[in-house]
């Protein structure tokens, strides 16, 4: 397979190998600017190299395979508010890993300029919910990088919060996480009517009562405990339901029990345990843990 690249983008096309990091972070990026000698005037192939889904196809030993990945950290070294539509294009990739773990630190690098296109995206419906909680996650990445956009990164949050009775829960759950992890304790009112449509994912956000707490609005002592245990999904329930039956049934037989997930078969008392649950359920990339846990896509 060919790639038409000029230099310098040529050379960040093939770079090298990337490894995965547990907490991955733009400190441990090479200096591909100065390395390179990349400018303005390549954003245009940059673009079109971290969109370039050829490089996923090649063979998992080429260093080529990593391209799109040296593409958009190049573009957030450049801070390149031209790439912050185009990059959009990447959140619908479901399960690919290396976009939910970096592009996160792209927009914050990128910085306050690149609001508007994440809220743009993250506002409409018929994009795919797990490409509109990436977006969450950047909205965080750029007020934890860029202070001084805070109050607009939360903004376009709470802006999303209000429309709670559309939303998935899953995106009300990762809306009033990183709304936490941003101590935005002047936006408890709207996240307490987010609560009273009953449609958030409490085992992502955690319960009214210990969002209040993490506030720092209330002490644990104020509630019972029974008010940190979150609601379970009625789908979840079901498949919890089945999978006691299934081990209850194999213990009868002598066989050892089924094997399912941690999270299908964990109780809502395991399900409120810290680190569990409130995005915490789920495998971090630095921000609102809207990553699932898993090795990462195609690059290894």
């Amino acid at each position: 397979m060919r790639f038409n690249y000029q230099p310098p983008v040529s050379k960040v096309l093939a770079y090298g190998v990337v490894k995965p990091r547990k907490q991955p972070s733009p400190k441990h990026w090479p200096d591909y600017v100065g390395e390179l000698g990349l400018t303005e005037e390549h954003v245009p192939e940059l673009i079109r190299l971290a969109l370039d889904r050829e490089c996923q196809k090649v063979p998992s030993q080429w260093v080529e395979v990593y391209g799109q990945v040296h593409g958009w950290r190049s573009l957030g070294q450049l801070k390149s508010l031209a790439a912050a539509e185009p990059l959009l294009t990447l959140l619908g990739d479901e399960g690919d890993d290396w976009v939910t773990d970096e592009i996160p630190y792209v927009y914050g690098m990128i910085g306050a300029a690149a609001i508007p296109a994440l809220a743009g995206y993250l506002g409409k419906s018929s994009k795919p919910s797990w490409g509109r909680m990436t977006t969450i996650s950047c909205l965080r990445a750029i007020a934890e990088a860029n202070p001084e956009a805070q109050s607009d990164c939360i903004a376009a949050m709470v802006n999303q919060l209000n429309d709670a009775r559309r939303n998935a829960p899953e995106i009300n759950g990762l809306l009033i996480a990183e709304l936490v992890e941003l101590k935005a304790v002047d936006m408890a009112g709207a996240i307490e009517q987010a609560y009273a449509t009953g449609n958030v994912d409490e085992l992502m956000a955690g319960t009214w009562a210990s969002i209040q707490v993490d506030l720092g609005l209330k002490v644990r002592s104020d509630f019972s405990e029974a008010d940190f245990q979150p609601k379970i999904p009625p789908e979840l329930a079901e498949i919890q339901r089945l999978g006691r039956m299934s081990a209850e049934l194999s213990d009868d037989v002598g066989d050892a029990p089924m094997s399912l997930s941690d999270a299908l078969m964990a109780t809502p008392e395991q399900a409120s345990e810290p680190g569990k649950g409130a995005g915490k359920g789920f495998s971090s990339n630095g921000f609102g843990g809207a990553k699932k846990s898993g090795k990462k896509k195609k690059k290894k």
